[in-house]
């Protein structure tokens, strides 16, 4: 009958369960041990490792989904050679289908992944304008071929969610940063209010005391004016520096 919507096979209703759940709003962790996990599950792959670079270029492994794909990835992070840093390096994807053929472009790494029972890989980058890592794909024979759509959206989806997050926490860094820098601003000016009123002094005035004070005695501005407002520092401390400090002697 037409006009009816086709029901989905149970492999096409897990793959957008799959890309579906990789979208929701979780914490980059939870959300990258996933993507190993349904890449196992959904491509036909053995295993799967996912590196991640955080905001300075640091490359780390962010998840596996075993022991091995893990300390694969940790391999090739160790030895600076490897799919992973290829990735990072190009921003492209790289494979071998043959990983014993792989012993010259990745030394050490082509080895211990053949010991494993590994014989291809494929790894793709999360990228979405920029790249923040790769999923590394081991397999037993041939790399995910049909399915190679799939590991995109996959890998796509995780990304998304990690750049959503850090943009969140950049978003609460900066909202921090601004309201110190407001506090702050309070602050010295309340402590203006204190040493203008005490000096009967112009308030531009005494701000260069207060910077002055400050310099000499190598505290930060914003905790010498707290002390002002709190009454811990005498304002004549500042106003007349001359006669507050005077010099220390010696013998």
């Amino acid at each position: 009958m037409t006009g009816q919507p086709r029901a989905g096979t149970d492999g096409e209703l897990r793959r957008l369960r799959a890309v579906l759940d990789l979208a929701d709003d979780r914490e980059p962790a939870v959300l990258l041990h996933l993507l190993a996990r349904y890449c196992v599950e959904l491509l036909g792959v053995l295993a799967a490792a996912v590196v991640l670079a955080d905001p300075d270029g640091e490359l780390r492994v962010a998840a596996a989904s075993d022991a091995w794909s893990r300390r694969l990835a940790q391999r090739q992070l160790d030895l600076g050679r490897g799919p992973a840093l290829d990735v990072h390096r190009t921003g492209d994807p790289v494979r071998a289908d043959d990983l014993t053929k792989a012993a010259d472009r990745w030394p050490g790494f082509a080895t211990e992944a053949v010991a494993a029972g590994f014989e291809a890989v494929t790894a793709l980058p999360l990228r979405r304008k920029q790249d923040i890592g790769s999923v590394i794909l081991f397999g037993d024979g041939q790399p995910p071929g049909p399915d190679l759509e799939l590991a995109w959206a996959l890998a796509e989806a995780a990304t998304l969610g990690v750049l959503r997050d850090r943009a969140i926490r950049r978003g609460e860094t900066l909202a921090r940063q601004l309201q110190r820098a407001l506090d702050s601003r309070i602050v010295i000016e309340q402590a203006k209010g204190v040493l203008a009123q005490a000096g009967d002094l112009p308030v531009d005035e005494v701000f260069i005391l207060l910077r002055d004070y400050s310099r000499r005695h190598s505290e930060p501005l914003h905790d010498v004016a707290r002390e002002v407002v709190r009454r811990t520092l005498a304002p004549a401390r500042i106003l007349d520096p001359q006669g507050a400090d005077p010099p220390v002697q010696l013998g």
